[in-house]
């Protein structure tokens, strides 16, 4: 079945259906078994002639795959770039699929690509049930071309569907066979293989008949069904050989039984990191973190990773660094540096040993004049940076030589901000240690501290907050414009800001926090100055709140009455540390200042090496790191570009990955198993920010899904930073799963009275948008409630 808006699979090899689609229809051609499918070209679940195809097929369970004009190609692979859903079964579910798979191209990445490509379609196809299923290249990528080893034929096998081989969430058993059809050798990860001779047999006769029609080295997916039948679910070409792998840039670490969390880093650097973000803001983090600790007395033999360490593209913390600098210093526990980066004491080992007490003693002192310096250094720096912008650099050359020094303004900045968090951290540990008196802190002595911590004063993110509360109040007081306002798209909202009666707020409130955004200090994402659409979208989402009604004013629950001698104390130590959190999130906008400056840099250097002929898009300068840049700027280098576009393709899946908050040794993604939670409905975390509220549940993990956020709804998300901040004057209450008292989320809940409970892993899980949820953040519970 062909229409001009639909196309038969064996028909779809045309530059319309998009590479995945013409791989398949090639597959087809060459023999090969290809489960029955569509393709969509205006992508529409309600076109008359799929759902001719579906009654036709006798409406079959469906894989729902995108298929972009150059995905898959001979030049280039663009796998990854976009989403599929399996299993999909109805009308209504098949026309979500296709939502989802058309609104995975709203990444800056995917736009990107559209924009040079052309429309997206869809493949709608039937899916198979596989007993196993997997990957097969026909030749070994890792290996260099020409050599023995890389003419051998490689197959990866997991059982059930392959989604979670190519997600890098398994390990799969592996075969390398010789042409001839010979195994060479094999790894099996379970007692017994996963496929016996025969079915080897069948997929390289299978695979070599279809690289011989397709004319090239191909990158095939299958799946063997119950009944030894073997299906072919994707082909592509091998577009370049020595494949990146996830753990390229993995850090090596010597100690098998290092801890490393997600806890604070996860807020800092959230998701997968693209190679340069890892290795000017990661790398200089790991810098700065160790030299701070080296002035502090900490013995660290200064390698790499020794504080912060990359695994699969995702940035995480070595606690044996603060653990050495907690066991050296008076007063300082590791008990301490738990509840401080994580809200709660974790339980891992500590085998450092306290040095001497006159070293102690030392590093004491040497602590105390460290942290009495926070608040000067970070004016001197601010002071630094407040001068004149160096006039632009011009070619490639001068901006590579600008960005030379890059790596030293980033560490000057990052010391002073780890300053400014260890201040922070030091003076919660003490407020935390008289209100539990000396013991280990419960729920209580949590709420007690997070009511003692509110109104820290003019605090960055919550002072955004409260700019975007006057703008939305002003425009919702014109119900006319206001509902104009809530109905737009983002693009005719935002030109309206920019023109209408609040433009001059708008404008003033993009000059003062136009640095700040999602993933602030991924060096690939745009800051609000870029793309403000994010913004618009909570202005929206507020404006729509104040429609409905003057929502009740926030009241913070009053400060904890604390008796005795333990209140007098905390009463006298608490104004320092709220003032100390101040003092850490103002420094965190002055590193955030220095890498917008950096971004531009980079943005103009990427601009001159499109403009030389030595990379064909600006963004593939992300998927680089910075000596391979200085080898770019020098010459043309095809295979350096071809190693970018696959670092970019791997991007995407190890975006998907999520890891446990806490790792002992090299940490491995969660699989899809262990992150069912559903029929957990009460979970204990750590209260930040005082208040108990119920409400419907609003899961989201991305901020794009926090748009449809509404008045009255709780929100559950992975983690929150600066970009998270604009949903908090709609929410009722926020649960993350992972953060601490001093947590930036947690920062700006307490200052604007919304209560909150943070370090609940898998939350996002758990909970279903619109469950119930009792949010209790004077005991740290949430607990889904029952229908009625």
């Amino acid at each position: 079945m062909s229409t001009a808006t639909l196309l038969d699979l064996r028909d779809a090899d045309v530059a319309a259906a998009g590479g995945k689609a013409r791989g398949l229809a090639r597959l087809l051609r060459a023999g090969l078994r290809v489960p029955a499918g569509v393709v969509l070209l205006a992508p529409d679940a309600g076109d008359p002639a799929l759902r001719s195809w579906l009654r036709a097929e006798g409406e079959p369970t469906v894989a729902v795959r995108s298929s972009g004009r150059e995905e898959d190609g001979v030049i280039s692979s663009f796998a990854g770039q976009y989403e599929s859903v399996l299993g999909v079964a109805g009308e209504s579910a098949i026309a979500s699929a296709i939502a989802h798979c058309l609104a995975s191209a709203t990444g800056a990445r995917a736009l990107h690509y559209a924009a040079q490509t052309g429309a997206l379609a869809v493949v709608v196809q039937r899916m198979v049930a596989p007993r196993v299923a997997g990957v097969l290249f026909t030749v070994d990528p890792d290996r260099d071309p020409g050599s023995a080893e890389a003419e051998l034929v490689i197959v990866e096998a997991v059982a059930g569907l392959g989604d979670a081989l190519v997600a890098g969430t398994v390990t799969p058993d592996r075969y390398q066979l010789g042409r001839d059809g010979q195994l060479r050798a094999s790894v099996i990860q379970g007692g017994e293989p996963l496929l016996d001779a025969g079915a080897l047999h069948d997929l390289i006769t299978e695979a070599l008949r279809a690289e011989a029609s397709l004319g090239g080295p191909l990158d095939l997916e299958w799946a063997i069904d119950a009944d030894g039948v073997v299906w072919w679910l994707q082909a592509r070409p091998i577009t370049a050989r020595a494949r990146v792998g996830c753990d390229e840039f993995d850090t090596p670490i010597a100690d098998p039984d290092a801890v490393f969390v997600r806890y604070n880093i996860g807020e800092i650097l959230p998701g997968a990191l693209t190679p340069l973000t890892w290795d000017l803001i990661g790398r200089n983090l790991d810098a700065a973190m160790a030299a701070n600790f080296i002035d502090l007395g900490v013995d660290l033999r200064g390698r790499a990773g020794d504080c912060i360490a990359s695994f699969s593209g995702h940035a995480f913390m070595n606690l044996a660094s603060a653990y050495r600098f907690a066991a050296g210093v008076l007063g300082s526990s590791k008990e301490g540096v738990d509840v401080s980066l994580a809200g709660r004491v974790l339980a891992v080992p500590t085998p450092f040993h306290a040095p001497s007490l006159p070293r102690r003693l030392q590093n004491t002192a040497r602590y105390v004049r460290f942290l009495g310096r926070a608040e000067a250094e970070l004016l001197h720096l601010e002071a630094q940076l407040a001068g004149p912008t160096p006039p632009p650099a011009g070619d490639a050359a001068g901006w590579w030589q600008r960005l030379a020094d890059a790596g030293p303004r980033l560490q000057r900045a990052w010391r002073v901000h780890l300053r400014a968090s260890m201040r922070s951290g030091s003076l919660g540990e003490t407020l935390q240690s008289i209100l539990s008196g000396g013991k280990r802190a419960g729920p209580e002595q949590h709420a007690e501290m997070a009511g003692l911590l509110a109104d820290a004063g003019e605090v960055v993110g919550a002072d955004l907050v409260r700019a975007l509360d006057r703008m939305c109040a002003a425009i919702a007081e014109d119900l006319e414009v206001a509902g104009r306002f809530v109905q737009d798209d983002r693009d005719a909202a935002l030109a309206w800001l920019r023109a209408g009666p609040v433009a001059a707020a708008f404008a003033a409130l993009l000059a003062e926090h136009g640095h700040r955004g999602v993933r602030e200090l991924e060096l690939h994402a745009p800051d609000w100055s870029e793309d403000p659409r994010p913004l618009v979208a909570a202005m929206q989402a507020r404006v729509r709140a104040d429609m409905a009604g003057p929502a009740a004013p926030r009241e913070r629950t009053p400060a904890p009455a604390i008796a005795g001698i333990r209140g007098v104390l905390a009463r006298a130590i608490a104004p320092k540390a709220r003032r100390a959190i101040a003092l850490r999130e103002r420094s965190k906008s002055l590193v955030t200042g220095v890498v917008r400056q950096i971004k531009r840099e980079l943005a103009a250097l990427a601009t001159c090496l499109v403009d030389a002929a030595r990379l064909p898009e600006q963004d593939l300068l992300y998927f680089l790191v910075l000596a391979e840049i200085g080898r770019l700027v020098d010459a043309a280098d095809p295979a350096l570009v071809q190693r970018a576009r696959q670092r970019r393709s791997l991007h995407w899946q190890q975006a998907r990955l999520e890891f446990p908050a806490l790792n002992v040794g090299v940490p491995r993604p969660h699989s899809p198993a262990e992150l069912d939670h559903a029929d957990e409905v009460d979970l204990q975390g750590t209260p930040v920010s005082r208040g108990v509220v119920e409400g419907p549940a609003r899961v989201v993990r991305t901020v794009a899904e926090a748009g449809e956020l509404r008045p009255g709804e709780i929100l559950v998300v992975p983690h929150t930073d600066v970009g998270w901040t604009p949903c908090f004057s709609v929410a009722a209450g926020l649960v993350t799963e992972i953060g601490g008292t001093l947590s930036h989320g947690a920062v700006v809940a307490r200052e604007y009275g919304l209560p909150a409970v943070v370090d609940l892993p898998g939350a996002t899980r758990v909970f279903r948008t619109g469950d119930r949820l009792l949010l209790d953040a004077d005991r740290g519970r949430v607990r889904r409630l029952r229908p009625a």
